[in-house]
């Protein structure tokens, strides 16, 4: 029997979502986002867009660098959100290391600017710590028995943080990833 978790039904369609709250949460109680503040990420679209959805849901402001390179619908949905988007322009529909490096260099000049958050998706250590309650959720529907965990890998803090939360849960798994 093979199973799938539906994460396309989370309100921002995405597992992302679960990674933007974690980490707006993480942050506001820490008190690396004060008041006032605001989210700052380079994003292609689903964190941005579970971002921008956590945000408005918080009253907490966002804005986002990314490109014309990326799906209008996302762009679209982050605005849509109420997140400020700056738009890089990208050479020829590709997105290339010069692209990224640009959009690199503009999200370090919104984080010089006072009361910013910079989420850094690929980096933060709490990214992987959003996803324990979807390792939760599956231990909980599958009766503690897993056999098998496959999933698509992006920044890798889905993965990292499930495959962690199901190796603490000690399941009983037949067979070791190779």
């Amino acid at each position: 029997t093979i199973l799938g978790k539906a994460e396309f039904m989370n309100p921002g369609q995405s597992v992302k979502d679960r990674a933007g709250l974690f980490i707006v949460r993480d942050a506001e109680e820490r008190g690396r986002l004060a008041p006032g503040g605001v989210i700052v990420e380079g994003t292609a679209g689903n964190t941005g867009i579970g971002l921008a959805m956590v945000c408005a849901q918080l009253g907490v402001r966002a804005h986002f660098v990314s490109s014309d390179a990326f799906s209008a619908e996302k762009l679209q949905t982050m605005r849509a959100f109420g997140a400020t988007l700056d738009v890089l322009a990208c050479e020829g529909g590709k997105i290339t290391a010069g692209l990224m490096q640009r959009m690199d260099a503009r999200v370090r000049e919104l984080t010089s600017e006072p009361g910013t958050f910079w989420t850094r998706q690929f980096t933060n250590a709490d990214n992987p710590l959003g996803y324990a309650p979807m390792a939760d959720e599956i231990v909980d529907a599958l009766g503690g028995r897993v056999d098998e965990f496959v999933m698509m890998v992006g920044t890798a803090g889905c993965f990292s943080g499930n495959a962690a939360r199901l190796k603490d849960a000690g399941l009983p798994f037949t067979r070791e990833a190779a």
